[in-house]
């Protein structure tokens, strides 16, 4: 069950789609399922996403101060710098967009 607090991986299923699992691997939601979360404490590891998640994202938590944040290959990007790590991320399956929240 997905809830505040808990630590979540986002694995990487398709074209910038993403499955969102807890960390023992239980798939919580699918990349299919519309889905606009936020998490912080953001790590990028191997085309995976891990953090902490904290709740639904809404379109007014994302401002002109948020980045977005492109996957190729294994990596993630801002413009052409690779993306390590983040304070906090948004997450939105519908229109497939992964959102650095400054």
């Amino acid at each position: 069950m997905l809830r505040r607090g808990l630590k979540v991986q986002l694995k990487h299923v398709g074209d910038n789609q993403f499955d969102v699992m807890d960390m023992r691997g239980n798939k919580l939601l699918a990349s299919y399922n519309n889905y606009f979360i936020y998490m912080q404490d953001v790590e990028f590891v191997d085309g995976m996403i891990i953090g902490t998640y904290l709740g639904n994202a809404s379109d007014s938590l994302i401002d002109d101060y948020c980045r977005d944040i492109d996957f190729s290959g294994a990596n993630f990007y801002i413009e052409l710098d690779v993306v390590k790590n983040a304070r906090m991320v948004a997450v939105n399956s519908a229109n497939k967009k992964i959102i650095k929240i400054q």
